[in-house]
């Protein structure tokens, strides 16, 4: 009896003692949990930035699809503007500095050898809410634009506004400062 007592008691602190984490523990190592929680760390850890790369990735192409759009809207409105021959370019005009000019594009809604006129077209195109400013070139001349705009697309737009007035020229025209 005292035999099986003992085999007991041995095989009872054998099975506590048989374990890693045990031994683990006596040799100051992480037990099974520790690493465990470890790993679920990295785990989430990982998550977290796939999850940032996915954003980055995600950005970056939203960026390149704005970028292509605009580049085809802007090849759209030169093709448009270009085909039915209303775009021209300040530098074959020659006494039109570039430095004159507001923006890259302006709508041009009339030309006139009066400055008075040009100013009374000026403010009809202002009080239809367009932004409007009459530029002297040639010495004698006088160019009404209306719309400055940094885009070409913007430009195409603002001569499809203008163009769509009960009085508008059909002399009007885009100035490209290209």
């Amino acid at each position: 009896m005292r035999k099986m007592t003992l085999v007991i008691a041995l095989a009872l602190a054998a099975s506590l003692v048989s374990g890693c984490d045990f031994f683990r523990t006596l040799a100051g190592r992480p037990t099974s949990r520790d690493i465990e929680a470890k790993r679920a760390r990295l785990e989430l850890a990982s998550r977290r930035e796939q999850a940032r790369q996915d954003s980055l990735a995600r950005v970056k192409a939203e960026e390149e699809a704005r970028a292509l759009a605009a580049v085809a809207d802007s090849l759209h409105a030169i093709d448009t503007l270009t085909h039915i021959g209303k775009l021209h370019k300040a530098s074959s005009y020659v006494n039109i500095p570039a430095k004159r000019l507001r923006s890259p594009y302006a709508v041009v809604v009339g030309v006139f050898s009066t400055e008075a006129n040009a100013e009374r077209l000026a403010k009809r195109y202002e009080a239809e809410g367009f932004e409007a400013y009459v530029l002297k070139y040639y010495s004698s001349l006088c160019a009404v634009l209306v719309s400055p705009c940094d885009k070409i697309a913007d430009a195409l737009s603002a001569y499809r506004r203008v163009r769509a007035l009960p009085y508008a020229s059909k002399e009007t025209w885009v100035l490209s400062n290209d």
